[in-house]
């Protein structure tokens, strides 16, 4: 009997040291991959943690994010410095694997003592070997890993506080471990119901202990929970509303596509395809073995995994695309699973081969470890993306990107760069910087009126200089100061892996202007042309004499600031263009001839084009790159019609959420002219808040001088009140310039230029087969209007409109309107190739037509294919129209 209990001690002994090694070498195998693949990432979220940790006691309850990691990088910053602050999670990453080998070791404890023994090394590798892609990049200050080890921290203690001794103690240390992973990424609150569903289901907690172990949990998460509490209290104003989640409703009120895609039929299969992909058949197929382990002997550790890997699937599932750092935490569920199938894989098969004592097991142990381990050096040393030598951003990287910016930048100076660049400098540099496009505006000091801000820097005589990172910046700021070059940064050649398009970064310094005569030659096109002058902010100075010249000639006597157009017939191949003044003048002054149609957008040329179409102060939000329309604005388009000619002008206008349903209404007018008055709500389709305006602007009259702008009025009303706080506007992200005489006769709907003619109420375009031939179409809604431009009033018109008729349900015909009079319609059936094709036949007495520009009003059933089919569209249509045909006919 003592030698047979010897022995069994010698084979325990020898397992424990197997399953040790085992562990060990696993370890090893993470840390030598994270500090041989890690890339830091000094752009983007990691900047955002990484300033709100360098400032933390000043931000706590005014940056809308959690606390409990930035305090750790509070602390590591204060102790390390900045850079040694971005590899925080490489001992946190470390840290994790052994909780999560902990947690493993927990829910296999009533299973086989091999099992037991070795899946904890096996998870630490299936950890590696799975997100091998992810790891290295989470080495930078990404608050994940912290919130997963408080996370699996309150499991394991939860596991323990199953067992009788010291049950209340464990069970208080779980609920503060819950409240700190809470604190730093709040969807860990999704852990409550599994536990609470846990709990329910264990055996070893008597029933008349369960009420007071979960008022000892609770009271252990209430308590860990106040500084959090506070911090939501402070920021929402709510202490149940996080924090984050106070930012994510406030990006909610954004210009984003209105109705998001079905969760069931598009977001939730998306991530499933994903986590079918990430643990592949055999991973998935081990997680089964595992379960099965499970659940034979420990019930309720199967339950708090199932309920804590769907509660988070189903929450991440509502994402538009998967997030993989986010879906990380399914992998705390899964790879324990994963393990103990792998485990019991590998022992069974050792069985077949002959092994049958506990030595044969662990030596199998051992070699399969070795054996993943020489597996995942190949993985890396070819085939995990992101971590490639020439795509890493290394320690060494940044410190020689910091030696860079200390030698050209002076102590004293104010850096001002886009994104990527300004961010890497935020962290390695402690002047002043502004970025124009920074993720978090509250850490950075970019408004709109970032000119202001660099001109309040030159006149406090402190330097400033920027890294020119984008043509769009550059034409900016060339436009607002004389720029001296410096340096240039060649990322290439210098190696550093920062994903900007631009390899080649001009640094300069910002200098008052100092040129009183600027001349330059434009490169002109076939005629007719449109000269774009852009003078910058001309007017910040006080002139008495201001003009330009085109070949010598006098162009304009008093130019406005910035953006300029003139239409120009010249056949030059170069025009001369020079700009005299008796005050100084930009050095970056430019121009150039563009072709009609004239198409200006001003979320791409930002802050300059917005200046020069608002005449009237306008509200700007930071986090919106767009025109907010309050009340009333002006426009100043410019004056390029000629005899006959309309401006054609169409305005792409975002109706932002809050005043959706308190009845906004848009009135355009130039002078005494009411140019559109749309209902935004009727006119947008629905599924986005953008929506396209067309509207004619005549001609000045022939004994009036012509104008250089046209001025035009915008003036929103409601007729109910705004959701909120937030101020009743709209906003003007594109606008479009085209002069004509009159519409078309014949109008594709859906081809290429059938918005111009559209003025409201029309959805996107769409196309298929109807029958035996390829059609294009738009829907309308309930009421949609074409614009009519004709060459003189008092004519008479014949209009076709052609319906694709069996798009849609219902017999019951449109109704028709010629600037507001209701007029008659014939109806004429015809088959194209099978289908039903109707045509509406439109015939406008010549007292109809009151003026060159005209309104065809459409009216016809509304139907939802939601209502009708089923499915995710939620539009309400009218009728499908493929073409529209117009002509005067005699009176």
């Amino acid at each position: 009997m003592a030698l047979r209990r010897g022995t069994t001690a010698q084979k325990g002994a020898k397992e424990r040291l197997a399953a040790r090694v085992a562990l060990l070498a696993a370890l090893a195998a993470l840390t030598v991959f994270l500090g041989t693949s890690y890339s830091l990432k000094l752009w983007s979220d990691p900047v955002q943690w990484y300033c709100f940790g360098r400032d933390f006691p000043a931000q706590f309850g005014k940056a809308k994010l959690a606390y409990g990691f930035p305090l750790l990088l509070h602390l590591v910053i204060g102790s390390l410095g900045p850079l040694p602050a971005f590899l925080v999670n490489l001992p946190l990453l470390v840290l994790m694997a052994l909780m999560l080998a902990a947690f493993t070791r927990s829910i296999f404890r009533e299973s086989d003592r091999e099992v037991r023994s070795l899946a904890p090394a096996a998870a630490i590798l299936l950890l590696l070997v799975v997100n091998r892609g992810i790891l290295p990049v989470l080495v930078s200050p990404y608050r994940d890993p912290f919130s997963f080890i408080f996370l699996l921290a309150s499991l394991l203690l939860f596991r323990q506080g199953m067992l009788p001794p010291g049950r209340y103690r464990y069970a208080l240390l779980s609920g503060v471990s819950l409240a700190l992973a809470v604190s730093t990424r709040d969807t860990s609150v999704l852990a409550i119901p599994a536990l609470g569903a846990a709990a329910a289901c264990c055996r070893r907690i008597p029933r008349s202990v369960l009420p007071r172990w979960l008022l000892w949990w609770a009271a252990g998460f209430a308590v860990a929970s106040l500084p959090y509490l506070y911090q939501n209290t402070l920021v929402s104003g709510f202490p149940w509303i996080p924090a984050q989640a106070a930012r994510t409703l406030e990006e909610k009120f954004s210009l984003v596509p209105g109705v998001s895609p079905s969760f069931l039929h598009h977001t939730l299969p998306r991530v499933i395809a994903y986590l079918r992909k990430h643990y592949s058949w055999w991973g998935l197929l081990l997680g089964g073995i595992g379960a099965l382990l499970l659940g034979r002997r420990e019930r309720p550790a199967l339950v708090l995994i199932g309920c804590l890997f769907a509660l988070y699937l189903l929450f991440y599932g509502s994402y538009v695309y998967p997030v993989k750092r986010y879906l990380m935490v399914l992998d705390l569920f899964m790879l324990p699973l994963m393990a103990g199938g792998l485990v019991k894989f590998a022992l069974v098969a050792v069985q077949l081969t002959g092994g049958r004592d506990g030595w044969h097991k662990a030596a199998a142990g051992i070699v399969s470890a070795g054996l993943l381990c020489l597996a995942l050096a190949a993985v890396v040393a070819r085939n995990v993306p992101g971590t490639q030598a020439r795509t890493r951003f290394r320690l060494q990287d940044a410190r020689r990107l910091q030696a860079l910016l200390h030698r050209h930048i002076p102590p004293q100076a104010t850096l001002v760069s886009g994104r990527y660049f300004g961010e890497a400098a935020l962290c390695l540099i402690t002047n002043p910087v502004v970025i124009t496009d920074f993720i978090a505006p509250a850490h950075t000091p970019w408004h709109f009126n970032l000119p202001a801000i660099l001109a309040a820097q030159l006149h406090g005589r402190t330097t400033v200089m920027a890294a020119l990172t984008s043509a769009s910046l550059a034409e900016m700021l060339a436009g607002e100061y004389d720029l001296r070059p410096v340096t240039t940064i060649d990322l290439d050649r210098e190696k550093f892996p920062l994903p900007l398009k631009r390899r080649q970064i001009p640094l300069v310094e910002l200098l008052p202007w100092s040129n009183r005569t600027v001349s330059l030659t434009v490169e002109n096109r076939g005629p007719p042309g449109c000269l774009q002058v852009d003078l910058g902010r001309v007017s910040r100075l006080p002139r008495t004499r201001l003009m330009l010249e085109l070949d010598g000639r006098l162009l304009d006597a008093d130019p406005s600031d910035y953006l300029n157009y003139y239409r120009i017939d010249s056949t030059n191949a170069a025009l001369r263009l020079t700009v005299r003044s008796d005050r100084p003048l930009p050095a970056g002054i430019r121009a150039e001839v563009r072709p009609f149609p004239l198409s200006m957008s001003t979320a791409f040329h930002g802050l300059r084009l917005l200046e020069s179409i608002l005449s009237a102060p306008a509200r700007r939000y930071p986090r919106w790159k767009y025109s907010a329309v309050c009340d009333t604005t002006g426009l100043r388009l410019p004056a390029l019609a000629r005899d006959e000619e309309y401006l054609l002008t169409g305005l792409t206008v975002g109706v932002p959420s809050w005043i959706r349903s308190s009845g906004p209404r848009l009135t355009i007018s130039s002078g005494p002219n009411t140019l559109l008055s749309v209902d935004l709500a009727e006119a947008s389709d629905g599924r986005s808040p953008w929506t396209q305006l067309f509207f004619a602007v005549p001609p000045p009259s022939p004994s009036s001088p012509i104008p250089r702008h046209v001025p035009v009025d915008l003036a929103l009303s409601l007729t109910g009140h705004a959701a909120d706080d937030k101020p009743p506007c709209i906003f003007l992200k594109r606008v479009q310039i085209m002069p004509v005489i009159e519409c078309p006769q014949v109008m594709d709907v859906g081809g290429p230029d059938d918005h111009l003619w559209l003025r409201c109420g029309f959805h996107h375009r769409e196309c298929g087969r109807y029958g035996n031939e390829q059609f294009s179409w738009r829907w309308t809604s309930s009421k949609a209007e074409v614009l009519v431009l004709t060459r003189r009033p008092s004519i008479a018109l014949a209009i076709e409109i052609d319906e694709l008729a069996e798009l849609r349900p219902g017999t019951n015909g449109a109704a028709f309107a010629f600037n507001d009079r209701p007029v008659g319609a014939l109806v004429r059936r015809r088959l194209e190739n099978g289908p039903l094709v109707i045509t509406h036949r439109i015939t406008v007495q010549a007292q109809a037509v009151t003026g060159r520009v005209n309104r065809l009003t459409i009216f016809s059933p509304p139907w939802s294919p939601r209502d009708e089919w089923g499915g995710a569209d939620t539009r309400t249509l009218g009728m499908a129209v493929d073409e529209i045909r117009i002509r005067s006919r005699p009176p």
